[in-house]
C-alpha cells in the first residue's frame, strides 16, 4: 500500500519587511513584534496533538515561528526550504521598483525574467522539488505519518502547484499568513512524480491540535 503521509505546511509569521510590503526572500530577518504577538495569541491554551516530525527553513523567521507554535519540541532545519532569492530587489517595495524596466518585465513574465543577482524561477522549482524529496526521506527514516513544515509563502505555493491534487499555476495559489495546508497521500506516489490525493486548508489554530 505504501507509506501514507499527512504533510502540513505553515507559512512563517510576520516580519518587518512583510508589514512594510517589501520583498523578502533570502534576507534573514526575525519576526516583528506584531508577528510574535500574533503567534502567541494563536498558541495560547493550545495543546500539541499527535506525534509529528517538525521541519523548518533554516532562516530565523521560520525557526522563531516553529519555536512559538511548538515550544519545547525538537525540530530539523533544511536550507532547501528557503524562500526564493529576490537578489537586488530584496527589501524593496513596489513603489521603489515600479519604474524599473526589468522589474516591470519580471511582473509580466517571471518565468523568463530573473531579478538581478536573484534566483531563476526554474532553479527555485528544482530546489523545492529536491526539498520535497528530503522531507519524504526524513518521514520514512523517522517512521512518522505526520510531518509539519514551517517555511515560506513562495515555497508553499510551489509545492501546492507541483503536488496538490488540484492543478493550479504558482500564482493562482493564495498562501496568507495564518493558514495551514495539509497534503495527504502516499509517499511512494509523490516520489514517483505523482501528487497527493487530498488537500485540507484551515487556520493554524486548528492544526496545532490536529495533524
Amino acid at each position: 500500500m505504501g507509506h501514507s503521509l499527512a504533510l502540513t505546511l505553515i507559512r512563517h509569521g510576520l516580519t518587518k519587511f512583510n508589514e512594510e510590503k517589501r520583498y523578502i526572500g533570502s534576507t534573514d530577518l526575525p519576526l516583528s513584534e506584531r508577528g510574535r504577538a500574533d503567534l502567541l495569541k494563536i498558541t495560547k491554551g493550545q495543546e500539541i496533538g499527535k506525534k509529528r516530525l517538525l521541519i523548518s527553513s533554516d532562516l530565523t523567521r521560520c525557526k522563531e515561528t516553529t519555536e512559538l507554535l511548538y515550544p519545547d519540541q525538537s525540530y530539523l532545519c533544511l536550507a532547501l526550504l528557503r524562500e526564493i532569492d529576490f537578489g537586488d530587489w530584496e527589501g524593496k517595495t513596489y513603489e521603489e521598483l515600479k519604474d524599473d524596466r526589468m522589474y516591470r518585465s519580471w511582473l509580466d513574465d517571471p518565468c523568463l525574467v530573473t531579478p538581478p543577482n536573484g534566483e531563476r524561477l526554474e532553479q527555485f522549482r528544482q530546489r523545492t522539488n529536491l526539498a520535497m524529496k528530503q522531507v519524504l526521506d526524513l518521514a520514512k527514516e523517522n517512521e512518522v505519518t505526520n510531518v509539519t513544515v514551517i517555511t515560506h509563502g513562495g515555497l508553499i505555493r510551489q509545492w501546492l502547484s507541483s503536488f496538490a491534487p488540484e492543478k493550479r499555476a504558482f500564482f493562482e495559489w493564495e498562501v496568507p499568513i495564518g493558514a495551514a495546508f495539509t497534503l495527504i497521500g502516499k509517499c511512494d506516489d509523490v516520489r514517483r512524480g505523482g501528487r497527493f490525493t487530498l488537500l485540507q486548508e484551515e487556520p493554524i489554530t486548528a492544526k496545532i491540535s490536529g495533524y
